[in-house]
């Protein structure tokens, strides 16, 4: 039984650094290629933006792992029910974060000097930055380490196919964000 158990965390624990590091490739290949196709000062204005989405993902983490720990103890029944609350709660925060976040937008996207819809456009992955740590975290607590790992990834061929197609398109660097909103959203879905 507890070799059965090592075996299922091991390999778990292999399928998960494989998958994650997919993850990260298809991640470096979005940056890649928008450094490659958008202009200088849009891939600059991208990475900035980054910067802000990186800030408001902070919190994610802990979500996860919290929302991971009640898991693994609790049956399916009582895991529905920790979704609804953490999601009902999750979507009331952001909404408030998104707000507080729009008025800050303002003078930052002077001080940053960027345009202001494409910084408040940035703010609403606040939403995904709350709800997408739990799906993750009710995936990681079961233990389904396949489908945690190819939701990551279907995040990430999400973002880059889309920002290839948007930025080919004319959108630019508002075709960027988009797709990395669509990636984070795509997976919230699938989650």
């Amino acid at each position: 039984m507890k070799n059965k158990v090592f075996n299922n965390i091991l390999g778990g624990s292999f399928l998960l650094l494989i998958t994650i590091n997919i993850f990260f490739v298809l991640n470096y290949f979005f940056h890649f290629t928008m450094a490659r196709m958008l202009p200088i000062e849009e891939y600059g204005i991208l990475v900035t933006l980054y910067s802000i989405i990186y800030i408001l993902a902070v919190f994610t983490e802990s979500i996860q792992l919290v929302i991971s720990r009640y898991t693994t103890e609790k049956n399916d029944g009582e895991i529905k029910n920790l979704i609804k609350k953490s999601s009902s709660k999750s979507l009331k925060i952001s909404f408030y974060l998104f707000l507080v976040y729009l008025v800050i937008a303002y003078p930052l996207s002077i001080i940053l000097k960027i345009g202001y819809p494409l910084v408040a456009l940035t703010g609403t992955i606040i939403f995904s930055s709350f709800l997408l740590p739990i799906t993750r975290g009710v995936l990681q607590g079961k233990k389904r380490f396949g489908s945690l790992g190819f939701n990551m990834i279907s995040e990430a061929v999400v973002k880059l196919s889309s920002a290839v197609f948007l930025v080919m398109v004319g959108w630019m660097i508002y075709g960027a964000i988009v797709a990395t909103l669509l990636g984070t959203y795509f997976s919230l879905l699938i989650s």
